[in-house]
């Protein structure tokens, strides 16, 4: 069986995906009901 590596990606458009590799942040409210994601490029 062969093992394939896949890469994680971001895309705007579908189909093209960004050259630059983001800095993601995730924050999350103290009961955790709601949350935020940041993307930096």
């Amino acid at each position: 069986m062969s093992e394939s590596k896949k890469k994680a990606t971001i895309s705007f458009l579908a189909g093209i995906d960004e050259p630059s590799i983001p800095e993601i942040r995730l924050t999350r409210s103290k009961d955790g009901r709601t949350g935020q994601a940041f993307f930096y490029f």
